[in-house]
Parts: C-alpha cells; sequence; structure tokens
C-alpha cells in the first residue's frame, strides 16, 4: 500500500516585486499549515519523504507542516512541481525513483486537484474545490510508476478551517 499526502500551499501573500514564487505565506497560511501537521500528528499519519514545489510559499507549508507534526523530515524543494499541471504532477509521480511507500507533495492549484481527480476518478471534479493549506489523502496498491487514472482511493480531503484552533 503507498500513501499520497498532497497538500496545498497555505495562504500567501500577494505577488510583490520580486514574483509569484517569492511569495510568502502570511501568518494565516502560517496557522493554517500548522494546522494540517497538528492534525497528522494526532491521527498518526506516518511520512516517509516529503517533497514540495521550489515556491517560497510551498517550502514553507511544508516546513510548517513538518515542524507541527514534531518531524524532523526536512522537504526537497523541486522546481518541476512548481505550478505543474495535473497531468504534469501525475508523470512527475510515476518517475519519482524515491524507495518512500508515504510520501507528502507540498504543490500548487489547479494541478493538485487535477492530479487527486485524475489518481480517483478520471475526471476534474476537485479543480476549483481545494482551498489554501487543504489536505488530500489518496492510497493505491501499484508501486509509484503505476500510479495512473482511477487507480488511487481518495481517503480523505480536509481543509485547514476544519482543523484550525478559534
Amino acid at each position: 500500500m503507498r500513501t499520497l499526502y498532497l497538500i496545498r500551499h497555505a495562504s500567501a501573500a500577494a505577488v510583490g516585486p520580486e514574483g509569484d514564487a517569492a511569495r510568502p505565506l502570511t501568518p494565516q497560511g502560517e496557522r493554517e499549515a500548522e494546522a494540517i501537521g497538528r492534525f497528522m500528528a494526532s491521527a498518526a499519519l506516518p511520512v516517509d519523504g516529503v517533497v514540495c514545489s521550489s515556491a517560497a510559499r510551498a517550502r514553507q507549508t511544508a516546513e510548517a507542516v513538518l515542524r507541527a507534526m514534531g518531524s524532523q523530515k526536512e522537504a526537497e524543494a523541486l522546481s518541476d512541481l512548481y505550478n505543474a499541471s495535473g497531468p504534469e504532477l501525475l508523470r512527475w509521480l510515476q518517475d519519482w525513483e524515491g524507495e518512500e511507500t508515504r510520501l507528502m507533495v507540498v504543490a500548487h492549484m489547479p494541478g493538485l486537484g487535477e492530479l487527486v481527480s485524475l489518481l480517483t476518478t478520471e475526471a476534474h471534479d476537485l479543480e476549483a474545490g481545494f482551498p489554501a493549506g487543504t489536505l488530500a489523502i489518496v492510497t493505491g496498491e501499484a508501486e509509484w510508476a503505476d500510479w495512473d487514472h482511477g487507480r488511487g482511493s481518495l481517503q480523505l480531503l480536509l481543509a485547514p478551517a476544519m482543523v484550525l484552533e478559534r
């Protein structure tokens, strides 16, 4: 069994003079990412490896989630994940050569929503319903190279608003 934890980067600042890739998390985004990390820790969701987009907001989201989980793991930032489409993310996953069976990926919309849809339903029904900071958990029996359209099972779709402390 393989588990894919897909997290959309948390709420980020508007585009500034340094460009889109440099957009940092807002204080709200930090809280969102930490809430998802605390949820993952409390639910005892183990992670073997972590990759994220090279964008500042994705790296900061991954770091905040891991910190809130109490994990010592570090995220590997990959430029291939920056604003990748669903089909591009699927090809990336199929080419992933890591040994991890429980992989966390922090990236962007609409690509993440498309990927969840491709893996679980072969449709694009999650494109609009994946708020900032949302966690999707998809499981499958196949090796990463064999993950494809409709081969995964959506176990959880959790927006940070559902677990944020008030």
